[in-house]
């Protein structure tokens, strides 16, 4: 059995326009996306999917989106959802 994982990848999606909030409310209907910041036709925007396929398939719905130049991942990880749910102690407890 495969254990169900956790993809994050980091974008800065460019597009054509420095109009931002039409862009961000169509990348905000996709699927595990979260727009950080917008300004000037510049988006940093964070993606989450359940395997690469469909990370590829989210974006590329970014990219297909009108105004989109560019969609240029910066960042990204992969880790079992049971890991990513681990409790870290920060050392802080004062116990």
């Amino acid at each position: 059995m495969i254990a169900e994982e956790l993809h994050i990848v980091g974008l800065v999606v460019q597009a054509s326009s420095a109009d931002d909030a039409l862009l961000v409310a169509a990348i905000a209907g996709i699927v595990g996306s979260t727009v950080h910041a917008a300004r000037g036709g510049r988006l940093v925007v964070t993606l989450e999917a359940a395997d690469m396929r469909e990370m590829a398939r989210r974006m590329e719905a970014i990219r297909d989106l009108p105004g989109v130049v560019s969609v240029l991942p910066v960042y990204q990880h992969c880790e079992s959802l049971a890991a990513m749910n681990e409790e870290i102690d920060d050392g802080d407890d004062p116990s």
